[in-house]
């Protein structure tokens, strides 16, 4: 990929077809978890996708959902 990638926070769209592919990649491709590690500006990013929660309780997890339905056109 040469193009040249964009910067900045995600716009509101850019954030709706995000949780849509987390949506799909967790329907689809996600069996029990996954841990992903990723370098940025500000150094490493430590993600986990998970079944079950992991380290709090499932109430302290932001409603992607919920985001979703209130960012809906």
């Amino acid at each position: 990929m040469n193009e040249a990638q964009p910067t900045g926070s995600l716009s509101d769209a850019e954030f709706s077809t995000f949780v849509h592919l987390l949506r799909r990649f967790s329907e689809y491709e996600l069996d029990q978890f996954q841990l992903w590690r990723l370098k940025t500006t500000n150094g490493t990013v430590y993600i986990n996708f998970g079944r079950i929660p992991v380290g709090a309780s499932p109430q302290t997890y932001d409603d992607l959902d919920a985001w979703c339905a209130a960012h809906t056109d």
